[in-house]
């Protein structure tokens, strides 16, 4: 489980990563082989190089 604490550091690298559009920041967030769902209807980007695509090319 994570903790309070752990959330808040993580919502801020998310949010410095989506400010600075840092697609090398965002993938130290997840797992290399997290699923990335832009909407709830689309299919997800997954591991670090389709996450890392979809920062780059959006």
């Amino acid at each position: 489980m994570v903790t309070l604490k752990e959330a808040k550091v993580l919502l801020k690298r998310y949010a410095d990563a989506w400010v600075n559009r840092d697609p090398d920041a965002i993938i130290k967030i997840f797992e290399s082989d997290a699923e990335y769902w832009e909407t709830a209807f689309a299919r997800p980007f997954k591991g670090h190089k389709g996450i890392r695509k979809y920062w780059v090319d959006k």
